[in-house]
């Protein structure tokens, strides 16, 4: 049997209920392998119905990473940042601390007197 054209057809699906259809056909020359024409048309199909694909994840790719570099460099910041307020925590708390003057002791250490008017009853 001499195969003289060859066909292939491949549907991908894209997501949501998509697909995407690429169908190429070729005719074999004289003397040329039908087994590496089939072949060579199965690869070019493929190629060429993931191509755009490939450039749209390639575009995700840069923008996430540079998402990643800019919170790479947040996180920086607030690093700096936090290791400057414990310092300046930890300064505050080895100055001495000033009495609360509402923090008033009684005087003398009395106790306060009692109202006994229940007691008279």
């Amino acid at each position: 049997m001499e195969v003289k054209t060859i066909t292939f057809k491949r549907v991908l699906n894209i997501g949501n209920f998509e697909n995407k259809h690429l169908e190429l056909s070729a005719q074999i020359g004289d003397g040329e392998d039908d087994e590496e024409a089939i072949s060579l048309l199965m690869e070019k199909v493929e190629r060429k119905l993931r191509e755009p694909r490939e450039k749209e994840i390639v575009n995700q790719i840069q923008t996430l990473e540079s998402r990643a570099n800019s919170l790479r460099e947040r996180i920086s910041y607030y690093e700096e940042r936090l290791g400057e307020l414990k310092s300046k925590h930890e300064e505050s708390q080895q100055q001495p601390q000033e009495p609360d003057p509402d923090d008033i002791p009684f005087e003398g250490g009395e106790a306060p007197k009692t109202d006994n008017t229940l007691s008279n009853f």
